[in-house]
């Protein structure tokens, strides 16, 4: 299938990370002038060079001519699945899911980086926008409690699927006694 190069670079490649191997062969691959203008970047290529850039911020400050997409294709990382817990009950219906997203944006080595996924959540999807792909995998394991006072304990895993819960048992009239949760956050 053939699809335009922003297409591809948006929703098929792992456009978070530059690695040293691709860094190497979009130099060697570069013009002539641009191979000389490149040429120190890619000899510093030191864990922070690399920290600091992404693929697309990288093409974007470093636009290298003569670059075709067959000689970086194989160097490409398929855009990895993003995993959220779902924060809605099944009994919300079964065409509809809620998620709870945090933006991910952090610093690391003094360059600011930000989750893929999160902001690209956050900031370009719509309401009722059609363009996302997802896959449901469920939990075979877990049985709702009846009637049982709990003690939820979000140890790492996000408030979402404690939320799932409740709502699940408000939803289901479920007589259960006092819940409680307890759930940290690494920052305020």
């Amino acid at each position: 299938q053939e699809v335009p190069a922003a297409t591809w670079f948006r929703e098929y490649v792992e456009i978070g990370s530059l690695s040293s191997a691709l860094l190497e062969a979009i130099v060697a691959h570069a013009s002539s002038i641009d191979r000389e203008r490149l040429l120190p970047l890619s000899e510093e290529k030191s864990q922070r060079f690399l920290l600091k850039y992404t693929l697309s911020r990288f093409l974007q400050e470093h636009v290298p001519h003569g670059i075709s997409l067959d000689c970086i294709t194989p160097l490409l990382m398929p855009l990895r699945p993003r995993l959220y817990s779902i924060a809605s009950g099944p009994s919300l219906g079964k065409n509809r899911i809620e998620l709870i997203v945090a933006r991910v944006v952090y610093e690391r080595e003094g360059f600011l980086k930000k989750g893929v996924c999160s902001n690209y959540l956050i900031d370009q999807v719509k309401l009722h926008d059609p363009v996302l792909k997802i896959f449901h995998q469920p939990t075979r394991h877990f049985i709702f409690p009846n009637d049982a006072q709990l003690i939820m304990v979000g140890s790492g895993t996000g408030i979402a699927p404690f939320r799932a819960y409740m709502q699940e048992v408000a939803a289901r009239a479920m007589n259960t006694p006092a819940c409680w949760l307890f759930f940290g956050e690494r920052n305020s």
